[in-house]
């Protein structure tokens, strides 16, 4: 029988946890190249691991939920979750009867909304 220690759990979550880091910031460079390089790479690693701990501590697990957490900081700004601006937010990030997939897409769809309303008014 196989068995696994806590401290190799550790190792294999921190491995993880770095591939994923990676795959972030390489999203991150496709998406929004101009902003990665006017922040550099240190920033961008720090705002994915920002990103990464905070999106866990709001109950995200997926890679693609914490992604678009991250995608939101980009475009809401670093602090949205907490934000006077966007108390919705905050409602569905703390919202424990919403499972991650249901919290990230509320939180994209209402994001949506918002910056929608905002062009319609900025044109």
């Amino acid at each position: 029988m196989l068995t696994i220690r806590a401290a190799q759990m550790r190792v294999f979550s921190k491995v993880n946890v770095k591939t994923f880091q990676e795959h972030a910031i390489a999203h991150l460079e496709k998406v929004l190249p101009e902003r990665c390089a006017q922040a550099g790479p240190q920033s961008v690693r720090e705002s994915v691991e920002t990103a990464f701990q905070k999106a866990r501590g709001y109950g995200l697990k997926t890679e693609l939920d914490i992604l678009r957490y991250l995608n939101l900081m980009y475009v809401l700004g670093f602090g949205f979750d907490t934000d006077s601006r966007y108390p919705w937010a905050h409602e569905i990030l703390t919202d424990s009867t919403l499972a991650s997939g249901s919290k990230a897409s509320k939180l994209m769809a209402q994001a949506h909304r918002v910056l929608a309303g905002s062009e319609k008014h900025c044109g």
